[in-house]
């Protein structure tokens, strides 16, 4: 029994369990108000004892990286020093019982998130005002006497809001200098989202002009900074050392391919066990695990947070939480390159199946380029993919989870073929009942609507055919260019329950409309010489359809096979 708190904003159990609080990332707010916590506090151990100067973490968005940039920030930062320990029963309490680390250190902690704009000068408003107040949490400084008059100078600017754009680039760095000054202790930078406003540019050039800033910016605060202790920063994308961060030699970079902090991100089956149990359903676990598990950072097996959390808020209710937390520009910009040859494999993905590629484990966003290699590896680093490593650079590729599935085949509907579902589905129905006259002029209809696309040789058709027999995916496993027989069938459509027809579709292209009705029967004469439909049973349908530009013909014929 579950009833919903306003104040918390969340589903509280009838035995008084903890408030989810789902969107806090605060940890401090979320410790304070007695909110469930998922212990992730071993990063700060492993942090210190790798003793690396810079950490980047890169993982999918909602995956609790914020969250753990608040916790790092609570227990270093010397604000905090002497007040409640929020860290009591956690597990950095058992590995660091006395340690001389915790709350002894300035802590600048910038978030880069919101500071997309639809030009490189809204870009640098948006910075100026997120400097300015990021320099406001240090006000002191503008009155301190351990400063010098310059510096002190350039952060009243910063505050106001009137920095040059070399000022901003500078930034960071000068603050950092500043607070060693005060405090004389080194300063930890906490940056979260690094690479949210490339993600959210508008055009390459933009892109480029906010990728030039950001190397000024980071490099000159964490490249060779005597004021610096260490930095970790936070974004969806792995960055190569070539890129923005050249120049670091004590860079730590850790992605989803990376073993070293691998379980800190997302929750582990243990802990979606425990949460599930908490909230009195211990049963509910394996739709959670339907839904939400089979990510796999470096070699440990992830569920998404966001969504699990979500999941048992709001009263164990499976969807989509993932989708709707953010907007899908990056899976926008993924779904550009999308050609026939991947549509198809990203269809046997959709269809439960994995398939082995090569993958890039790090990239820079200036040289991203449009081969499979670099889309599949973005989607894996970016949550759409599940990939899990076979031997050098090749990976096994599927999609996670149902949640992600449910996500690409809506955006594989709305991408790709933006017709109204009703004519598909007329069509499918026709393509299982063997009406051909009735698939024919549909078939022509939607290949009119689609004056985009380039129908140069018998795969074009195919991509086609395949993205609107997609909605019936339910129902058979559609396959292309498979082997069957002597040869291979161009598409081939088989049943999931046993009741319904196996289908062959063979695919004809043809340069005049004369030849369209030889066409077609050639393809039915194909499909019975090269014995396409060898160890199928049952009732099978074959399909020839040939085609002239956007112009279909079709022929069919039906086999009751033993």
């Amino acid at each position: 029994m579950y009833a919903y708190n306003d104040r918390e904003g969340a589903y509280m159990h009838a035995n008084d369990a903890r408030p989810i609080m789902v969107g806090t990332d605060d940890f401090n707010k979320i410790r304070d108000s007695g909110g469930y916590y998922v212990d992730k506090t071993a990063l700060i151990d492993d942090i210190i004892r790798s003793e690396s100067e810079v950490y980047l973490f890169t993982r999918p968005r909602r995956f609790g990286k914020s969250l753990n940039l608040s916790m790092i920030d609570s227990y270093f930062n010397i604000e905090y020093a002497g007040r409640s320990d929020r860290f009591m029963g956690l597990r950095i309490s058992e590995l660091r019982p006395k340690d001389p680390d915790k709350n002894s250190y300035p802590v600048v902690h910038f978030s880069m998130k919101d500071l997309s704009s639809s030009d490189y000068e809204g870009y640098l408003e948006a910075v100026r005002q997120k400097v300015s107040i990021l320099y406001k949490s240090f006000r002191m400084l503008e009155t301190s006497d351990l400063q010098n008059p310059d510096d002190v100078r350039l952060f009243h600017r910063a505050v106001s809001c009137e920095s040059t754009e070399v000022e901003l680039k500078f930034s960071l760095f000068n603050l950092t200098r500043m607070l060693e000054a005060e405090y004389r202790r080194p300063v930890i930078v906490l940056i979260d989202e690094y690479d949210n406003a490339v993600n959210e540019a508008s055009s390459e050039r933009q892109r480029k002009e906010i990728l030039g800033f950001m190397s000024v910016f980071l490099s000159a605060a964490l490249k060779s900074n005597k004021s610096l202790k260490f930095a970790v920063l936070t974004g969806v994308m792995q960055i190569a050392k070539a890129n923005i961060f050249s120049g670091l030699n004590n860079l730590y970079s850790d992605s989803v391919f990376d073993t070293g902090f691998q379980e800190y991100w997302g929750f582990t089956e243990d802990e979606v066990k425990i949460l599930c149990t908490e909230y009195g359903r211990p049963e509910k676990f394996h739709e959670a695990k339907d839904w939400y598990d089979g990510y796999r950072f470096g070699t440990v097996d992830v569920y998404n947070p966001w969504s699990v959390l979500n999941y048992v808020k709001r009263g164990f209710v499976p969807k989509e939480y993932w989708a709707e937390s953010s907007s899908n520009s990056i899976l926008n910009r993924l779904y550009r390159n999308v050609n026939i040859g991947n549509f198809e494999q990203i269809l046997e993905l959709l269809d439960g199946r994995s398939f082995e590629t090569s993958l890039k484990t790090s990239m820079t966003y200036d040289v991203v380029s449009d081969d499979d290699r670099s889309m599949y590896s973005l989607m894996a680093v970016t949550g759409y993919l599940k990939a899990v490593h076979v031997s050098g650079k090749v990976f096994e590729l599927s999609f996670p989870n149902r949640e992600v599935k449910t996500i690409m085949a809506d955006t594989v509907d709305e991408m790709m073929l933006p017709t109204n579902d009703a004519e598909f589905g007329r069509f499918c129905t026709a393509v299982i009942e063997g009406r051909t006259d009735e698939m024919e002029s549909i078939l022509g209809r939607i290949l009119v609507q689609g004056s985009y696309w380039n129908l140069t040789d018998e795969r074009s058709y195919e991509l086609i055919l395949m993205t609107v027999l997609f909605s019936i995916a339910s129902q058979y496993r559609i396959r292309t260019e498979q082997e069957g027989g002597n040869g291979r069938i161009d598409i081939i459509m088989e049943p999931r329950a046993n009741r319904r027809a196996g289908i062959i579709i063979e695919l004809k292209k043809v340069d005049s409309e004369a030849e369209l009705e030889r066409a077609a029967d050639e393809a039915i004469v194909q499909i019975h010489d090269r014995k396409y439909y060898l160890g199928m049973k049952g009732t099978v349908l074959l399909y020839g359809i040939s085609f002239c530009g956007k112009i279909p013909c079709m022929k069919h014929e039906r086999l009751e096979l033993c």
